[in-house]
């Protein structure tokens, strides 16, 4: 249903959702479309926990992501790597506004340990905020895995930094619920796109995918990360139980 809005004039579902022949169109029937796997989301985190929620959440964007165009359309398209950016920001936001609900709706994880200083293990505490500096490694996994524009190596990139992103907090802070971890991913593929940009040095984005010159980094569209960040984190929160060992809380 969010597909169709999103065409660009090009014929394709646009690899941003500035590049949509109606841009507000599309974005009301993406966020009805984001909305409604929420809310599925909700369902599955009351029924089991909160990160198994938001990956399934992020099974839903990715199927949008899937059907969108790549930084080959975005390129040809007359798009901008800046324009990305405000886009990749904008998902932060709902991503950040969907764990936030997920695990209001769910409850604390299986393996929840009583937090005895919630200044520094918190949701909100030192650690929380400590540990989005893990989100880096998104950029290592897109490195690392996309060496194409293709769809497929862009959401496996973001997908595989993600898993690394939320191994590695949670191995550093195994007493924070990651609540605003799922955020990290993708401001630091925003990240990407702002050094992307940089190193164009004032070259046409089209000039540079000819020429192999445009950063790695600019593959991943905004969606991409979002659903690599949601579907990703919440396997490496998945994989970190099997390295840690504490006592749930006794309720």
């Amino acid at each position: 249903m969010a597909v169709r809005p999103s065409l660009s004039v090009r014929g394709i579902a646009g690899p941003t959702l500035a590049l949509a022949a109606s841009p507000t169109y599309a974005a009301l029937w993406v966020g009805a479309a984001f909305v409604g796997s929420l809310l599925v989301a909700c369902v599955v985190g009351r029924l089991i926990n909160a990160v198994v929620g938001l990956f399934v959440l992020g099974c839903g964007v990715g199927l949008l992501a899937m059907r969108s165009g790549t930084i080959e359309d975005l390129a040809f398209a007359n798009g901008s790597l800046l324009t990305a950016t405000i886009e990749g920001l904008i998902w932060s936001c709902l991503v950040l506004a969907a764990s936030l609900l997920v695990f209001r709706v769910s409850g604390p994880l299986p393996d929840a340990v009583e937090i005895e200083n919630p200044r520094r293990d918190g949701p909100f505490g030192l650690m929380a905020f400590a540990t989005l500096g893990c989100g880096v490694l998104v950029l290592l996994g897109v490195w690392a895995v996309v060496v194409s524009p293709t769809k497929g190596q862009a959401l496996a990139g973001t997908f595989v930094g993600s898993v690394l992103v939320g191994l590695a907090a949670r191995m550093a802070a195994p007493r924070t619920p990651p609540v605003l971890l799922f955020v990290a991913p993708i401001l630091f593929g925003c990240l990407g796109y702002v050094i992307a940009f940089l190193q164009l040095k004032g070259t046409p984005i089209d000039m540079a995918f000819v020429k192999s010159t445009l950063s790695c980094l600019a593959y991943p569209m905004p969606v991409d990360y979002a659903a690599g960040t949601l579907a990703g984190t919440a396997v490496g929160i998945g994989w970190s139980r099997s390295f840690l060992k504490q006592e749930p809380e006794r309720r």
